[in-house]
C-alpha cells in the first residue's frame, strides 16, 4: 500500500489555454450561477437518436452541461443539436465517442484502423492525421469532445474491454503513437479524453459487470500505466475518464473489496490529482455500469464521484441525479465549494473550445478534395495495419480466375451495441475480380463437409472484437460449430482472417494461417482481399504478444 494523500503538489498547471476574456467569461459565468445551475453543469445524459419534446424539456429544465451523442447521421444530428444550444441559458460541451473514425457517424468520412491497428501500422504521419480528420469531421456536425484515445494496455488476453481498443501492449509503444494522435484532435478543436484511469487490460472481466481490477503491484503500474498517464499530462490532454476499475496496490485493503477509481478519493484526487499532478477535467465512465452501480446505493452515485475529485457525471439521469445532489448538499456529504471547483473546470473546458463565442455555428463540412485524400490514406494505414499473426506455409497466389470460392462469415448472432456485419464486401470485392462466390454465415459442419471439396478455396473470416459480446471476447461454441468434423484437413486451400482480435489461434490452434485486420469494415474486408490474392503485401507488426502455451507449475489466483 502507497500512502493515499501525498502532500506534493501537482507538478502542471491548468491544460485550458485561456485568453483574458475567456477567463472572464468563466468567472462571470460561475459567479452568476445558481447551486442548481452549478449542479446541472456537472451532468452528462445521453441523447437519444430520436428526441421528443420531453427530451427537450428535461434539458431546459435541468441544464446539464454536457450532452453524449450516440453515433447518428450528422444530417439528423446537426439539427437537434442547434436546437439544443439555442434554448440552453449556458453552451453544452457536446461528447463522443470517436476512438478510430468518424464514419461512425458519417459513411462518407474516412474509416482509420481501430487503434491495434494503429499500433500494428506504427505510422506517426498515420496517427496524425487520424487525429485531424477526427476532429474536422466531429466539429463539423457539432461534437466538441471526443471520449478517446484509450490508452489502456492489451496486458491480459482475455480482457474484453481493451483487445483492438488498446495500441498495443508495450508502454513504449503507446507513448510514441498516442500523444500525436491526442495533439492533433486538440490542435483542431476537438477535446480529448484518456481512459480509462488507473488503466484497463490487467483483469479478465469486464467493468460493465462488476468492478474489474488492475493488481500490477505499484512499482509494476509506475512502469507501466503510471508513465503513459504522466506523458498524456505532460502533453496537455485536457481530460480524464476514470473507470470502474480499482488499484488495490495503491489504495490498499482487501483487493476484492476495493472501490473503483470512479467513487475512489484515493484514486482521483490522490493519485490523479496530488500525485501525477492531473488539473483538467475528470469525466466518469458510464454511470449505468455494474461495475459502478453495485458499489454504491443510486442516490449517492454523482455526489461520491464529485467528492471524490470527479467533474463530469456520464450518462446521467439529470431528473434522479440533480434532486439527490442537492440532498447530498443539504446532508453536508458533498459541498457547494467542491462543485464549484469542479464546475470552473468545465466552464474553462468550453471556453477552450471557444464555445463561449458560440457554440451554434459549426466549422463547414470538410471539402470532397480533402476527404478524398483522406480516404486515400485511410486505405493505406488499412494495408500498413494489415498482420500476419500466423504466416502462411506457402507464398500467398490467387486462385485461379472464374474459380468457385466459399466465404464464410463466423460471427456472434448479435451484438451488444449493434448486430455485427456479415462481411459482404469480402465477398463482393471477390465478386468483382471474377471470382464465382458462394457465402455462408455460421454454417454448420454437416453441410461444410458435404460441399467444401466444390470450392478451389475456403475463406474464413472471423468477426470478433471487443464490446461485441459483453462478458467475454473468445470464439465460443457458436462460432466453432462450423469445425465439427473440420472440414480443414481435408481441403487443400483454406485461409482465415481475423477482423477483430488478434488472439484466436490459442483457441484454434489448428488454423493452418491467419491475417489480422483489426476490425470488419470495408476497406478493411478489400484491403484483406487484396493481400489473399497477391495484390498488396501486409505491413503491420503485431503490437501484441500472442498467447502460447507452455509447460509451468500450477499457482492459485492471488
Amino acid at each position: 500500500m502507497h500512502n493515499s494523500s501525498p502532500t506534493q503538489s501537482p507538478s502542471h498547471g491548468s491544460p485550458f489555454n485561456l485568453s483574458p476574456g475567456a477567463y472572464e467569461w468563466v468567472e462571470h459565468t460561475l459567479e452568476h450561477m445558481s447551486l442548481r445551475q452549478c449542479l446541472g453543469q456537472l451532468l452528462c445524459p445521453i441523447l437519444t437518436k430520436e428526441p421528443t419534446e420531453d427530451t427537450f424539456a428535461m434539458l431546459r429544465e435541468f441544464e446539464p452541461g454536457g450532452l453524449f451523442v450516440p453515433s447518428q447521421p450528422p444530417e439528423q444530428l446537426k439539427p437537434v443539436l442547434e436546437r439544443i444550444q439555442r434554448e440552453a441559458k449556458t453552451p453544452v460541451v457536446v461528447c463522443a465517442d470517436i476512438e478510430h473514425s468518424p464514419a461512425l457517424f458519417d459513411p462518407e468520412a474516412p474509416d482509420f484502423p481501430r487503434p491495434m491497428g494503429m499500433g500494428a501500422a506504427n505510422d506517426l504521419a498515420l496517427m496524425q492525421t487520424i487525429g485531424e480528420v477526427c476532429a474536422k469531421e466531429a466539429r463539423a456536425f457539432g461534437v466538441h469532445w471526443t471520449l478517446a484515445p484509450v490508452v489502456d494496455l492489451s496486458l491480459n488476453f482475455l480482457n474484453q474491454i481493451t483487445n483492438t481498443r488498446a495500441i498495443g501492449d508495450q508502454t513504449e509503444t503507446a507513448v510514441r503513437l498516442i500523444p500525436p494522435w491526442m495533439r492533433a484532435l486538440q490542435a483542431n478543436g476537438l477535446a480529448a479524453t484518456a481512459k480509462h484511469f488507473p488503466g484497463d487490460g490487467v483483469d479478465d472481466r469486464d467493468q460493465h459487470l462488476c468492478t474489474s481490477v488492475n493488481s500490477l503491484p505499484f512499482d509494476e503500474w509506475e512502469e507501466l500505466y503510471g508513465t503513459i498517464w504522466r506523458k498524456m499530462i505532460d502533453e496537455g490532454v485536457l481530460s480524464i475518464m476514470t473507470g470502474h476499475i480499482s488499484l488495490p496496490s495503491w489504495t490498499g485493503g482487501d483487493p476484492a473489496e476495493c472501490l473503483p477509481a470512479t467513487i475512489e478519493p484515493k484514486l482521483i484526487d490522490g493519485l490523479l490529482r496530488r500525485k501525477l499532478g492531473f488539473a483538467g477535467v475528470v469525466v466518469s465512465d458510464a454511470a449505468p455500469m455494474v461495475g459502478l452501480t453495485s458499489r454504491c446505493h443510486e442516490r449517492d452515485l454523482a455526489a461520491t464521484f464529485i467528492r471524490s475529485g470527479g467533474d463530469v457525471y456520464l450518462f446521467s439521469e439529470p431528473e434522479k441525479d440533480l434532486p439527490a445532489l442537492l440532498e447530498a448538499i443539504e446532508d453536508g456529504l458533498l459541498s457547494e465549494e467542491r462543485v464549484r471547483e469542479s464546475v470552473r473546470r468545465v466552464l474553462s473546458l468550453k471556453a477552450h473550445l471557444g464555445l463561449h463565442e458560440g457554440a451554434i455555428e459549426n466549422p463547414p463540412t470538410p471539402s470532397k478534395e480533402e476527404r478524398a485524400k483522406w480516404h486515400e490514406i485511410a486505405a493505406a494505414g488499412h494495408l500498413k495495419a494489415a498482420t500476419w499473426l500466423k504466416s502462411p506455409s506457402n507464398k500467398v497466389t490467387a486462385p485461379k480466375k472464374g474459380a468457385k470460392l466459399l466465404a464464410i462469415t463466423l460471427r456472434p448472432k448479435s451484438g451488444f451495441q449493434a448486430r455485427p456485419p456479415e462481411l459482404t464486401d469480402f465477398v463482393d470485392a471477390l465478386t468483382e475480380r471474377g471470382y464465382e462466390v458462394t457465402h455462408e454465415l455460421n454454417p454448420s459442419h454437416r453441410d461444410l463437409n458435404l460441399h467444401c471439396h466444390e470450392y478451389e478455396t475456403i475463406f474464413v473470416n472471423v468477426y470478433l472484437r471487443s464490446h461485441m459480446q459483453m462478458g467475454v471476447i473468445r470464439p465460443t461454441a457458436d462460432l466453432l460449430f462450423s469445425f465439427w468434423r473440420s472440414f480443414v484437413p481435408k481441403h487443400r486451400d483454406v485461409r482465415f482472417t481475423s477482423f477483430g482480435t488478434p488472439y484466436l489461434e490459442y483457441d484454434m490452434p489448428w488454423i493452418p494461417n491467419l491475417l489480422g485486420m483489426w476490425t470488419g469494415h470495408t476497406l478493411p474486408q478489400q484491403t484483406a482481399v487484396k493481400v489473399w490474392l497477391g495484390e498488396a503485401e501486409a505491413g503491420g507488426t503485431c503490437p501484441v504478444v500472442l498467447p502460447k502455451v507452455t509447460v509451468r507449475p500450477w499457482r492459485p489466483y492471488l
